[in-house]
């Protein structure tokens, strides 16, 4: 069945309730996506977790493997959504085939975007290790540190928490470049390129959208940790139920993720150039 939504712009509550709608009728090939290209290595992680054994090769290479499953995921994720969103039927075996070409542009569209995150974040991780080395120096000794040394690491310790906001800030900016890679048919540096101009001006609309939908995406998490808090305070292997069921959260919510960016990206587009159903619509993959 077909079924396009209107395509016009969203308030925050829309955007996440059209999300979680998009979600329950999409549930069952989201998940046959995670399960197929996702799940294969969770026995070996587990394997992992359980053993206590110290890291070797063998779990680089297939942490490695994890991440470039996980990038095929999020390409036939967002193409699903994307297809459904316009009033098309895609199947999870179909969008896994069609996203696979996009594999290699989805796994460098994640290192830059790291990559950007990680320099943006810079200042205000060294204004707090400089906050925090000045009040260690200063109190070397055994003697309290002096006003000034206190208030000077304080001072730098406020400056690098109130810079956080460059990274949040970036990351808003760049939170739609995979589903402008997959709809638009980008590479990953014009894909970022393309969400950063999408954004422009509207970043803190979809910093806002992106907190309130992570505060919901946490409460699961919380919940496991205070069900098996005291397991894994008194026993070791009070750890592996919880990574199973931290697991099995992630398989589940991780999709939903890409349906709120996706559609905060369809939504940009119609705010910004007024596009309507058809123009969207042409240009999905359609390899």
């Amino acid at each position: 069945m077909n079924s396009a939504m209107d395509l016009r712009p969203l308030s925050v509550g829309e955007t996440l309730d059209r999300s979680f709608g998009i979600y329950r009728r999409l549930l069952v090939p989201l998940l046959l996506i995670q399960l197929i290209c996702v799940a294969p290595v969770y026995p070996f992680q587990l394997y992992f977790v359980g053993s206590g054994r110290e890291l070797s090769g063998w779990y680089f290479l297939f942490a490695l493997l994890g991440f470039v499953l996980s990038s095929l995921a999020s390409a036939a994720t967002a193409l699903l959504i994307a297809e459904r969103y316009l009033g098309r039927e895609l199947s999870a075996g179909d969008s896994i085939r069609r996203s696979l070409p996009r594999v290699g542009a989805v796994i460098a569209v994640s290192l830059l975007l790291g990559l950007v995150l990680m320099i943006s974040a810079m200042p205000a991780l060294l204004s707090i290790a400089a906050g925090g080395g000045l009040a260690a120096v200063s109190a070397q000794g055994g003697g309290s540190p002096s006003m000034g040394a206190a208030g000077a690491a304080l001072g730098l310790m406020l400056v690098g928490l109130a810079l956080m906001v460059l990274p949040v800030i970036v990351a808003s900016a760049l939170a739609v470049s995979l589903p402008a890679l997959i709809v638009e048919h980008r590479n990953a540096g014009a894909a970022l390129s393309r969400s950063w101009a999408l954004t422009k001006g509207r970043r803190l609309r979809v910093a806002f959208t992106l907190f309130v939908f992570l505060l919901i995406l946490m409460i699961p998490y919380i919940g496991v940790g205070l069900l098996f808090g005291f397991a894994t305070s008194a026993d070791s292997d009070g750890a592996l139920p919880v990574f199973v069921l931290q697991y099995a959260i992630s398989l589940l919510l991780t999709p939903l993720l890409y349906c709120v960016i996706t559609l905060l990206y369809f939504d940009l587009r119609v705010r910004r150039e007024a596009f309507d159903l058809e123009m969207l619509a042409g240009q999905v993959a359609t390899a």
